[in-house]
């Protein structure tokens, strides 16, 4: 049935979510001329929301000459973008937001493109930096982290390893992994128990290294990191005179990525209600949009850097969130509230491989929905004598909400209509 679009376009979703290229799925299907235009639009959404560069542009020549809406508009420009061509790109996301000019995002990338941020990589040499992981009984990840942390340029960086109550082969992989790193020093901490993540957080704060150094780095036990990410995160860092912590674009794994956490921003604050806005656009692909440097109240603590003064004004993760959840949303609010910026660097991406708070694979999963849940409450109390300033921090953040997260699918995805 060669003129099925509605299978058609239900293979496109498919071959996006298995990592294959779609764009071969065109010369099967016969198009009725009537749906012509309609196909070519979601065709091109398609090829240029995976960064498929050759079929885009081939597609968009088709699609040249109509008056497109801003969901084309924007992935377009980012096929100039991709392409080389930052002045098409640019003209492309000014047409979008003269059609809605309440897309912030857009605003964002747009000014990134018309004065692009130039990572100074002389920032590596000049600065001392600890590099903090900790991991429970994922060895296989905690040995990959390991691999792309070492392929990655860290200057005179020192290592810190906290095993926290592992039972597996974590200790074998990490002293293994020493001599991936011949330059830089690899400490490992075994504890004999598993503490939590807040509580491994605060141990490894509470090394004096922590005090001596310019900047502190924590990472996951799970994660595959951008070789330049420090070279990004230093020149971001040192851009904002306040600032407390620096994170970045997180992906999920897979040929074509999709937006796990971007960044995030108090949405509501008053007696009764604490809110937060979206993590990400759901479902959407990585095609670049999101790549600009902003403040914001909240950034993903799978791979962040903080200032020594950030951890010297607010040396702990709280221990209420153990054993995880909701204890990185809070120390960033608290750097927020104590006048420091938090950071969010776009032009880094960060693949987290596993998310802890994902409840529905989980075979304790009723339990750890209850940690969750209790985690959401002891979140709104923690900050109840705190609400009119939280609320004042997302007023400074700018507008937020669904425009700051405009869909670039040819359909809306699911929470974003």
């Amino acid at each position: 049935m060669p003129s099925n679009l509605i299978v058609a376009d239900l293979l496109l979703n498919l071959h996006l979510s298995e990592g294959r290229d779609p764009y071969p799925l065109v010369r099967l299907v016969q198009v009725p001329a009537a749906f012509r235009p309609a196909w070519l639009r979601r065709l091109f959404l398609t090829c240029a929301s995976a960064k498929l560069l050759p079929a885009s542009l081939e597609i968009w020549e088709a699609l040249r000459g109509e008056d497109h809406d801003e969901a084309v508009l924007n992935c377009a420009a980012e096929i100039m973008a991709l392409g080389g061509d930052r002045q098409q790109a640019a003209a492309l996301y000014q047409a979008s937001l003269a059609k809605d000019p309440r897309q912030n995002p857009v605003r964002r990338r747009l000014g990134e493109l018309l004065s692009p941020t130039r990572p100074d990589s002389d920032l590596l040499a000049s600065s001392t930096l600890n590099i903090y992981l900790y991991s429970y009984n994922k060895a296989q990840f905690l040995g990959d982290t390991l691999d792309s942390l070492a392929r990655c340029d860290l200057g005179p960086a020192k290592i810190k390893v906290l095993l926290n109550g592992c039972t597996d082969d974590s200790l074998a992989v990490t002293e293994k992994a020493k001599e991936r790193f011949p330059n830089n020093p690899l400490d490992i901490l075994a504890l004999p128990i598993n503490i939590g993540a807040p509580a491994a957080r605060n141990w490894l704060i509470a090394q004096p290294e922590t005090r001596q150094a310019d900047h502190t780095v924590f990472l996951d036990d799970d994660v595959l990191l951008q070789p330049d990410f420090l070279h990004h995160f230093l020149t971001a860092a040192k851009s904002r005179p306040h600032c407390g912590v620096v994170g970045c674009k997180v992906l999920f794994p897979g040929r074509f990525p999709r937006y796990q956490y971007l960044y995030r921003n108090v949405a509501i604050a008053r007696p009764g209600i604490l809110r937060i806005s979206l993590d990400t656009p759901n479902t959407q692909f990585d095609n670049g949009l999101y790549d600009f440097v902003r403040d914001t109240a909240n950034v993903m603590g799978c791979c962040h850097l903080f200032t020594r003064q950030a951890l010297t004004d607010a040396p702990t993760f709280d221990l209420c969130f153990s054993p995880s959840q909701m204890d990185d949303i809070a120390h960033d609010f608290d750097l927020a509230l104590r006048g420091f910026d938090v950071v969010y660097c776009g032009l880094v991406g960060c693949v987290h491989r596993q998310m802890t708070g994902n409840i529905a694979s989980d075979t304790h999963k009723a339990a750890k929905l209850g940690n969750v849940l209790g985690n959401d409450v002891k979140f709104y109390y923690r900050f109840q004598d705190s609400l009119d300033r939280l609320f004042a921090l997302g007023r400074d953040a700018g507008p937020e909400g669904l425009a700051d997260h405009p869909s670039s699918m040819a359909r809306p995805p699911e929470g974003m209509a």
